[in-house]
């Protein structure tokens, strides 16, 4: 048993030895200010040795290394990297120099150059959306690569400049570790500016799947039939809030039950809500109407508006499946008609419905 330890011991410090070490080179830019460059390859480097839970050479230390011709295989190998990334970033925006004036005093013949303040090339928070897209864009595109520069996995996102820093490594970093689209990576803390503009309106979540329910009537005199609900259920996320629109069927189960007063039929319903908890783990509260076609009455169809109050959950919210389920209290505001068989009379009742769903969309 002993040697046994002591060989499981072996091999763990081996393998603690031989842990992958990724070197992060600077970033090859255009148009684009160094401090810029300089911090995004510092903090890539940073995120990715976190989510990779490896060793990395910061862009600081592997530039030293980095050959006359430029080679970033053979500098990788020189680091004894295993694996090294490769950025490169374009800035679709006036850079700063160009953005001052610069003139010559007709008194002195000398050049001025005059430093505009931040904000008159749109910079300020108070330029639109669409002036921040047109004139602040910067293309950042990162490439992991094995030490003898084959290619593993490749990754791309559009930023506006320093506020999508932080935001972007994280992501940046997670998609080339995991060998995800970009996309994948979005959950509701890491979203970027560019992400959360209106004119991409990247925050118009939409879903369709199937939604089932089981819900009591009560009256005040009336005993009615448990009523269960099926049917297709499509969701759009907006921020914070929702819209929710649903058709299926409402029927009794217990149809036979000559003791209880039954409903059902063809329903659609349509609600809005908010998120109170706005995670990956979403709670929500909410309200609508049902509007239904009751065909369980022996006289013939008539229509059902019950309205709708809900508390419940929604989890994953940054998966393309998410699951769902929710308490709802729903009034019937127009006159429920059953009966007419022995030995019920008919009569009109405005039953409360209290009950629970649960679906799934995606």
């Amino acid at each position: 048993m002993k040697k046994l330890a002591a060989v499981f011991i072996c091999l763990a410090m081996v393998g603690n030895g031989f842990a992958i070490k990724v070197a992060v080179f600077p970033v090859q830019s255009t148009n684009t200010d160094k401090s810029f460059a300089d911090a995004f390859g510092m903090l890539l480097a940073n995120k990715y040795a976190k989510i990779a839970n490896c060793a990395t050479v910061p862009p600081i230390k592997s530039a030293k290394a980095i050959p006359p011709d430029g080679n970033l295989s053979e500098a990788a190998q020189a680091l004894g990297a295993d694996e090294y990334l490769e950025i490169s970033a374009v800035g679709l925006y006036v850079s700063r120099k160009e953005a001052n004036e610069t003139y010559t005093d007709s008194a002195s013949g000398k050049q001025i150059i005059v430093i505009k303040q931040n904000g008159e090339k749109g910079d300020s928070p108070e330029q639109s959306d669409q002036q921040l897209l047109d004139n602040s864009k910067t293309i950042v595109a990162v490439s992991r690569k094995s030490a003898s520069g084959a290619d593993i996995y490749q990754t791309e996102m559009t930023l506006l400049t320093y506020g999508d820093i932080e935001e972007s490594t994280e992501r940046i970093a997670a998609s080339l570790y995991q060998k995800i689209p970009i996309d994948k990576t979005r959950g509701m803390t890491n979203i970027t500016r560019r992400e959360g503009m209106g004119y991409n309106q990247l925050w118009t979540r939409r879903s369709k799947g199937i939604k089932m329910g089981v819900f009591k009537p009560f009256s005040a005199d009336t005993t009615f039939s448990t009523v269960v609900s099926i049917g297709f259920d499509y969701k759009v996320d907006l921020n914070r809030c929702y819209l929710e629109f649903g058709v299926g069927g409402r029927f009794p189960p217990d149809l036979g039950n000559d003791s209880a007063r039954s409903y059902g039929g063809v329903y659609f319903e349509m609600g809005g809500g908010y998120y109170v908890i706005d995670n990956t783990f979403g709670l929500f509260v909410g309200a609508g109407i049902i509007p239904f076609f009751n065909f369980v009455d022996l006289d013939g169809s008539f229509i059902g508006l019950p309205v709708y109050v809900q508390i419940g959950l929604t989890t994953p919210r940054n998966s393309s499946v998410r699951f769902f389920g929710d308490i709802r209290i729903a009034q019937n505001s127009v006159a429920i008609t059953s009966g007419n068989y022995f030995p019920l009379e008919k009569r009109k009742d405005y039953p409360t419905e209290i009950g629970f769903e649960i679906g799934m969309g995606w």
